[in-house]
């Protein structure tokens, strides 16, 4: 309600304020812990068994799993350097929680690709994905990608712009 009077009640305020605050806070944990984007921060996740680099991480880096959400994040960030926050948390949950892989490998192909890097920002997000992070719940961030793709692309045009043929060589798309 503060947050509505401050703002006289502005659309998406509240979204750019969180973010602003969950940087900051990123920023002030990877100066105290600087291997946050190295280790996990939650000490009883260092002996977690992920899988290392695979073939499933492989098509998950060029948007070939064949679960169409994450594909077609995955295909955006190829084609721009930019994802929209909803499609990255499907594709690290995704990597992070179907396919077992560690979460470092999705943090260095983003960080690749991404033109809004931010190496704190993206270690505790990728953190939080896998549920390792010290803004994560006690287990893996589990997100159903068929089911957040009906959610917030309930008309598919998102899926299809990046994954059929020609789509993406039109206009720039994102959700």
């Amino acid at each position: 309600m503060l947050l509505a009077q401050h703002t006289g009640g502005a659309a998406g305020v509240g979204q750019f304020l969180h973010d602003l605050v969950w940087r900051e806070f990123a920023a002030h944990l990877i100066y105290h812990f600087p291997d946050l984007a190295s280790r996990s921060w939650h000490p009883g996740w260092q002996g977690f068994p992920w899988r290392g680099d695979n073939d499933d991480a492989e098509a998950w880096r060029h948007g070939q799993t064949g679960e169409p959400m994450v594909d077609a994040a995955m295909r955006e960030i190829q084609a721009t350097g930019r994802m929209h926050n909803r499609a990255r948390l499907i594709a690290a949950s995704y990597l992070t929680t179907h396919l077992l892989t560690d979460w470092r490998i999705g943090l260095a192909r983003i960080g690749e690709c991404l033109t809004d890097w931010d190496a704190a920002s993206n270690a505790m997000g990728w953190q939080w994905a896998a549920g390792c992070g010290p803004d994560a719940a006690p287990w893996f961030c589990l997100f159903n990608p068929a089911t957040q793709a009906d959610r917030f692309d309930a008309a598919g045009s998102y899926r299809r712009f990046w994954l059929e043929p020609g789509q993406a060589a039109q206009r720039p798309f994102s959700m």
